[in-house]
């Protein structure tokens, strides 16, 4: 019986080749198969539908950015933060023309000018999803001459209705963390409005009285640590994503 399959293994060589390159790949699977707990695990496969849902829900809501704000998040470690640590940064600076000046010769004119809404906004939509809302409004140090900044709102509208007003100026600056702490629960939605306030000039040219009105820009402000918390058996996260 040996002999024959001596015999039949020469005449076939390619045959043998062919079995054991079959049975090499055999043993292979079978042994990362009871490697791995009998799964076969594939590289970079990505992870159940189930776990992929989850990692989103962790995710804080995107920001709505309406106006001239650059909203960005600052790494910790970022040499402007002055060797101070935290968890998140994010920054709220001023982006493109603010309004500037304006030159009112009539009384028309500078009643309208002081209507002027000069204002951006943050919206986070929040879906009733979080509980409450938490960070601390600090600043950097001004990098112009104070008179080029307006006196500045920072003001909190939950659903529409204020929550939180700082009023920061070139004698009332952030000078220590001031926390801001608020109840989101049932919340659809959260706003951050930022405006500035006129500054007007009254004079007489000849015998008509004129006005010059101008607005700062807004100072540069940061939330850090800034989180939403989600609502029991909801899903929400912390963090700020920039624009």
């Amino acid at each position: 019986m040996k002999e024959k399959i001596k015999d039949f293994l020469k005449a076939h060589s390619d045959v043998a080749f062919v079995a054991v390159i079959l049975l090499a790949v055999v043993l292979v699977f079978s042994l990362t198969g009871r490697g791995n707990g009998g799964n076969v695990i594939r590289a970079n496969a990505p992870p159940p539908a189930g776990q992929q849902q989850a990692a989103a829900g962790q995710r804080a809501p995107q920001p709505l950015i309406n106006g001239g704000l650059d909203v960005k998040e600052i790494s910790p470690t970022d040499p402007v933060l002055s060797g101070r640590l935290y968890q998140t940064v994010t920054e709220v600076a001023p982006k493109g023309g603010w309004p500037g000046y304006l030159y009112c010769d009539t009384r028309e004119e500078y009643d309208a000018a002081l209507k002027r809404n000069v204002s951006a906004t943050i919206t986070w939509p929040l879906g009733g999803r979080y509980s409450r809302f938490q960070c601390s409004l600090e600043m950097p140090q001004p990098q112009d001459n104070l008179e080029k900044y307006g006196d500045t709102f920072v003001e909190l509208f939950k659903d529409g209705s204020k929550v939180y007003e700082r009023r920061i100026t070139a004698s009332s600056l952030v000078v220590s963390p001031a926390p801001v702490e608020l109840d989101l629960a049932g919340a659809q939605s959260l706003t951050l409005r930022v405006s500035v306030q006129p500054r007007v000039k009254e004079y007489y040219f000849g015998s008509s009285k004129n006005w010059d009105v101008s607005w700062g820009r807004p100072f540069t402000f940061w939330l850090t640590g800034l989180e939403f918390v989600p609502a029991e058996g909801g899903s929400g996260g912390g963090g700020q994503q920039g624009k």
